[in-house]
């Protein structure tokens, strides 16, 4: 599991209860947190949870300046030791009990499974703002990059999938979605989809979702990016291309 982390110290008690609670069912191996400059106890619970017993390992990787949600990710498929991942939130809006069904499509034979807040039985609860702009994220995803079209949530940031692709994309900072990254550099990987129930975050801090005119555009310009990436093999962005 990769789980990008920020000031996160009143949902990690809950979500490694529930990690716990399914790992007779779920091969969990590892949990790789990748910090990104937390400012509460948030490292401390991590540090005080890893010399607990659990059935998975607890790995914490520790950065002092905020880089990124993406980057993030990337650098913990660097470190984590699985051959797939599950990559998710850990603010308790992804579910781990979703995750069994995912691993089951998985070795069904999809490369990647995206845990889908709008394919056929999923549901979606969350703030009418952030409604707004997801779905016009999604608009602007499926006008401009046509391989999205064939997937239910193409700007999910729940998803299993190989750990070796996500560990070769080079480091990017500014990357909407972790997803729409992997699939611009790698079309090629067959995608799947399970529902599950997104909710909006009971306790901590929520994301503050801004808009404005420099948001748009800078959402834009990165759209326009993932279209010129597509299934390139571009030294720019996939480590150890030839």
């Amino acid at each position: 599991m990769i789980l990008p982390i920020l000031n996160e110290e009143a949902c990690l008690p809950t979500l490694l209860e529930r990690f716990d609670a399914i790992a007779d069912e779920v091969p969990i191996r590892e949990l790789v947190f990748v910090d990104d400059g937390s400012t509460d106890g948030t490292l401390g619970i991590l540090e005080r949870q890893a010399a607990r017993p659990h059935r998975f390992a607890i790995r914490v990787l520790a950065r002092h300046e905020r880089r990124g949600q993406v980057d993030a990710c990337i650098s913990g498929a660097r470190l984590a030791a699985c051959e797939s991942v599950v990559v998710m939130d850990a603010d308790l809006q992804h579910p781990p009990e979703s995750i069994g069904p995912m691993l089951a499509e998985h070795r069904r034979g999809v490369d990647i499974v995206v845990g889908s807040r709008h394919a056929e039985g999923a549901v979606a609860a969350r703030e009418p703002l952030r409604g707004v702009v997801s779905r016009g994220a999604m608009f602007l995803a499926r006008l401009l990059l046509p391989w999205t079209r064939s997937i239910d949530d193409p700007m999910s940031g729940f998803f299993l999938g190989p750990r070796e692709p996500i560990a070769r994309l080079r480091l990017l900072r500014g990357r909407v979605k972790l997803l729409l990254y992997l699939e611009a550099v790698r079309p090629d990987l067959k995608v799947g989809e399970v529902p599950y129930e997104f909710r909006e975050r009971s306790s901590g801090r929520s994301k503050t979702v801004t808009i404005d005119l420099k948001f748009v555009i800078r959402y834009l310009v990165e759209i326009l990016t993932y279209a010129k990436i597509s299934g390139s093999s571009d030294p720019r962005f996939v480590v150890g291309s030839s």
